[in-house]
């Protein structure tokens, strides 16, 4: 065998073991927000939800923040197998916009979002929904998608098709 045809076999060889091992160690998530913004009435009650979607059993780690925390409720660590929603529930005590940041950390990485409420004030003699029905608004969702994994493996197929061409019309010629 020729020293460059080995060199570019070799080489070939060590770029995939380094690609395959990258691959395998960063799990694929997304990230989904529904609705993309919320409406609620000042002492009422809205819920929203985040959809976690994972390649890889995996713990995942939930911050919200944005309003005073004694408005909300909802699981700041879940376990997800494949896919969970966690529901989060709030309950203004003060009318006004608000930006919500939204954070979700597990093993492949931290995705981070932000959805908008707007409290209306209530007014007196008004009453007041207790269950979020209706509260929801907006025309869609957010999603962030997080896949590494996805464009390595497309690298490493790309480059292993090069690299065997090359070879091929190394031998070929030669």
């Amino acid at each position: 065998m020729r020293p460059a045809a080995f060199s570019l076999i070799m080489l070939s060889l060590i770029f995939l073991a380094i690609s395959a091992s990258a691959y395998g160690r960063e799990p694929v998530a997304s990230v989904t927000v529904r609705p993309d913004f919320l409406n609620a009435v000042q002492y009422g009650a809205v819920t929203g939800s985040i959809m976690i979607t994972t390649d890889r059993p995996g713990d995942f780690s939930v911050s919200i923040s944005g309003v005073p925390a004694g408005w909300l409720d909802y699981e700041k660590e879940v376990s997800v197998d494949s896919a969970r929603t966690v529901s989060y529930f709030i309950r203004p005590l003060e009318a006004g916009s608000y930006t919500l940041h939204i954070r979700v950390a597990g093993s492949g990485g931290t995705r981070e979002m932000v959805q908008s409420l707007w409290v209306e004030r209530r007014q007196p003699g008004e009453s007041v929904p207790s269950d979020g029905i209706g509260a929801f608004s907006g025309t869609g969702f957010m999603t962030l998608n997080y896949d590494t994994s996805l464009l390595s493996a497309t690298a490493v197929v790309i480059l292993s098709i090069i690299t065997a061409a090359a070879a091929y019309f190394y031998f070929r010629d030669g």
